[in-house]
């Protein structure tokens, strides 16, 4: 990314006076803040997100001073490098921050809150694919069994016993074991947590090396070739084969 060229200081925002209608000063890089008739100056963010134009609100001045809106201001141009609507992920964030409160919710501290958190900032370069995967797996073997611990809380048994639990898919446990372990990198990249209970568990499951087809001879390759048009596949996958060949 970029960076921006900020321009504002503390002293002109301190200088700056309301007006009869609303007005806004511009700090680079889409962040401004705006001045309101009665006084009220409000850090915001303008950016371009699916086509359309869109702003989200960082913060009041002086409370949230210059330093710490810059840097809430990269934090959500990074969001927006990964294709995460800024203001999408800070209206999540304040409902998340609202039923907390009320103890409608989990704390964000807990294993479901931010695995959830981990998905949506750390796999968005992945495929749809592949974040579904990981989204099946931990909701079918891993929630039921940890997600409402605090991540502080899980030890190395928890990790066992759901890896345990699957055994008898190798592949499946060891990559649930993984996915466990990358979620703990990054929450010990956040100063979360100290310790990963998933990595002392690498190679408790043996996976199996994969068996693949023999290649097919010359013979039957050719009996392969002269069958392809008798299957009665639609015939855009009768040439794809053929040109897959």
């Amino acid at each position: 990314m970029r960076l921006s060229n900020y321009t504002l200081t503390p002293t002109q925002l301190n200088n700056a006076k309301a007006k009869v209608k609303l007005y806004k000063l511009s700090d680079g890089g889409g962040l401004f803040v705006e001045v309101s008739p009665a006084g009220q100056k409000t850090w915001r963010y303008q950016y371009r997100f699916g086509g359309s134009r869109r702003d989200v609100k960082i913060g009041r001045y002086p409370e949230l001073g210059v330093v710490d809106a810059r840097d809430r201001h990269f934090e959500m141009r990074a969001l927006l490098e990964r294709g995460i609507d800024p203001a999408d992920a800070r209206r999540q964030e304040l409902t998340e921050r609202k039923l907390r409160v009320a103890g409608v919710v989990a704390p964000a501290d807990a294993f479901e809150a931010f695995s959830k958190r981990w998905v949506r900032e750390r796999l968005m370069t992945r495929s749809d694919t592949d974040r579904k995967q990981v989204g099946s797996r931990l909701e079918r073997f891993v929630w039921p069994a940890i997600g409402a611990k605090s991540l502080s809380a899980v030890r190395p048994a928890d990790v066992l016993e759901i890896i345990e639990a699957v055994r008898a898919t190798p592949k499946t446990a060891e990559g649930v074991r993984a996915i466990i372990q990358q979620l703990y990198n990054y929450a010990i990249q956040k100063l979360l947590v100290e310790l990963n209970p998933a990595l002392p568990l690498r190679g408790v499951i043996e996976v199996p090396p994969a068996e693949h087809h023999r290649h097919l001879n010359e013979v039957e390759l050719g009996a392969f070739w002269r069958s392809i048009e008798r299957q009665g596949a639609h015939f855009v996958t009768i040439a794809s084969t053929k040109l897959l060949m």
